[in-house]
C-alpha cells in the first residue's frame, strides 16, 4: 500500500518531495525507504519535538507548504503546525485526530493522494462558482448602467 500511495503522491504536480519523519531506528527507517521508492528524505529516531521543529523549519526557513500525515500522539504537534495536517486511521489517537485539519478514518495510506485530488477538485469548483457569481453580478451592473435592467422594482 505504501509504495502505491507514494507513487500516487509523486505524480501530483504540487508535491515537491516526500519526506519520512519517524521515531523508528535507522535500520527500520532505511528498510522502509528502500522498499518504498519515491521517498526523497528520511529522518529517523525523531521525537515529537523533533518532528515539530522539522515542520516549522520547512515552513519558515525553506518557505514550503507542509502536508503532514500521522496517526499517533507523537505526530500531534507536527500535525497541528503543518500547513495541512492529516490524521490517519480509525485506530489513530484522539489527540492526533483533534490536532489535524483532515481525518481519514481508514488505515489505507492510498486514501491520502485520493483526498488531495478531491481537495484540488473541490477548490477548482469553488473558484469556478465564485467566477460565475462575479460575472453575473458584473453583467447585471452593466445592464443597469446601460438602462437595460432595474435594481429596484
Amino acid at each position: 500500500e505504501a509504495a502505491e500511495a507514494v507513487a500516487a503522491l509523486v505524480a501530483i504536480p504540487s508535491i515537491e518531495a516526500i519526506v519520512m519523519l519517524t521515531g523508528d531506528q535507522e535500520g527500520a527507517a532505511r528498510a522502509v525507504a528502500r522498499a518504498v521508492p519515491g521517498i526523497s528524505t528520511i529522518a529517523f529516531g525523531m521525537k515529537p519535538a523533533d518532528k515539530l521543529a522539522w515542520v516549522r523549519a520547512a515552513q519558515d526557513e525553506q518557505h514550503h507548504k507542509v502536508l503532514m500525515v500521522g496517526d499517533g500522539i507523537n505526530d500531534a504537534p507536527a500535525l497541528k503546525a503543518a500547513t495541512v495536517g492529516v490524521a490517519m486511521g480509525a485506530s489513530g489517537t484522539v489527540i492526533a485526530l483533534e490536532s489535524a485539519d483532515v481525518a481519514i478514518l481508514d488505515d489505507d495510506v492510498r486514501r491520502v493522494p485520493e483526498t488531495i485530488r478531491l481537495a484540488h477538485m473541490t477548490r477548482r469548483v469553488i473558484l469556478q462558482n465564485i467566477g460565475l457569481a462575479v460575472g453575473i453580478k458584473l453583467a447585471i451592473v452593466g445592464a443597469v448602467f446601460a438602462d437595460r435592467a432595474q435594481l429596484w422594482a
